[in-house]
C-alpha cells in the first residue's frame, strides 16, 4: 500500500514538472510574439509618418515627322483634314472647288480628295510669286481613277513662253513640255488601269523623262526642258480651255525642284499620308 502511494506522489512530481516546463516554452513564444509585434508596430508608424513618395513618369522622346526634302516646293495632301493646304511651303495651297472627300477608299490616314467630270471640279493654284521650277523637276500622286476618261493630273504654264502638262491621256500616264518654241510629249509605257490606286510620278533631269507606276519605271530621252515660272498658276483636272476631267480621287501630291529616285518621292509624300 505504501509502495502504492509513493509510486503515485513520483508520477504527480513527474507530471508537475512536465506541464511546467510546457507552461515555460509557452511563456516564451508569447514574449516573442509580443515583441515582434510591437516592432511591426513601430515599423507601420515610421511608414504612415514618411511623406508620401512622388512618381515621376519616365521621360519619353515627342515623334518627330520626316524631315522635309530639301528639294521639296510642295506636299499637298489634298484629303479631308489638310484641304489644299501646302504643308512644304505656307500660303502656297490649292483652292479647291466642288471636291468632295471620299472615306473609305484607300488605306490613307484621312479622306482623299474626290473629283468629279463636273467642269469646276478642279482645285488651282494662284502660284503669286511663291515657288518656281528650273530645268528639272519631280512630281508624284496617289491617284484612283473611278472609270477611263482623259484630264489633268498636274500642270502649270505662262503661255506662251513654257509650261508642263502631267495627265492621264489615252488611259496613260503623259507628259507635254514645252520651252521657247521646243515642245515634246512622252508616255508611260504601261497603261494605267482603273478602279485602283495608282502611284504616279514624273521626273525630268534635262535629259529624259522618267515615268514611274506602281515603281515601274518607263525612261523617254527628252532634251527640251520645263519651267515652273513663279508668275504660273498650277491646276489639277483642268487645263484652261479643255472641257475634259478625270472622275476619281488624288491624294499626297509632292513637287520638287529636282530629278529624284522614285523611293525619295514616295518617302517624302505617300507615306505620310
Amino acid at each position: 500500500m505504501k509502495t502504492s502511494v509513493l509510486l503515485l506522489v513520483v508520477l504527480a512530481l513527474v507530471a508537475g514538472t512536465q506541464a511546467g516546463k510546457k507552461l515555460k516554452k509557452c511563456n516564451e513564444a508569447r514574449k516573442a510574439l509580443e515583441k515582434e509585434l510591437k516592432d511591426l508596430k513601430a515599423e507601420l508608424k515610421d511608414l504612415q509618418d514618411a511623406p508620401a513618395p512622388v512618381c515621376t513618369p519616365a521621360p519619353t522622346e515627342a515623334p518627330t515627322e520626316a524631315p522635309v526634302h530639301a528639294a521639296m516646293l510642295g506636299f499637298w495632301p489634298l484629303n479631308e483634314e489638310y484641304g489644299g493646304k501646302n504643308l512644304a511651303t505656307d500660303g502656297v495651297d490649292f483652292e479647291l472647288g466642288n471636291v468632295g472627300f471620299d472615306a473609305g477608299n484607300g488605306d490613307f490616314k484621312s479622306a482623299p480628295a474626290k473629283f468629279s467630270t463636273a467642269q469646276d471640279s478642279v482645285a488651282v493654284l494662284d502660284n503669286a510669286n511663291a515657288i518656281a521650277v528650273g530645268m528639272s523637276f519631280s512630281w508624284v500622286g496617289a491617284v484612283y481613277r473611278r472609270s477611263g476618261g482623259d484630264g489633268a493630273l498636274f500642270e502649270w504654264d505662262n503661255n506662251p513662253g513654257y509650261g508642263t502638262h502631267i495627265w492621264i491621256l489615252r488611259n496613260k500616264l503623259y507628259i507635254h513640255m514645252y520651252r521657247n518654241g521646243c515642245s515634246r510629249s512622252a508616255f508611260h509605257t504601261q497603261a494605267a488601269p482603273v478602279q485602283q490606286w495608282l502611284t504616279l510620278a514624273v521626273t525630268y533631269d534635262g535629259q529624259k523623262i522618267s515615268f514611274y507606276q506602281n515603281g515601274v519605271r518607263s525612261d523617254v530621252p527628252v532634251r527640251c526642258g520645263s519651267k515652273l515660272d513663279s508668275r504660273s498658276h498650277i491646276r489639277i483636272n483642268q487645263r484652261f480651255g479643255d472641257k475634259r476631267r478625270i472622275d476619281g480621287d488624288m491624294t499626297c501630291f509632292g513637287l520638287f525642284n529636282d530629278a529624284l529616285s522614285y523611293e525619295e518621292l514616295v518617302k517624302s509624300t505617300i507615306d505620310k499620308c
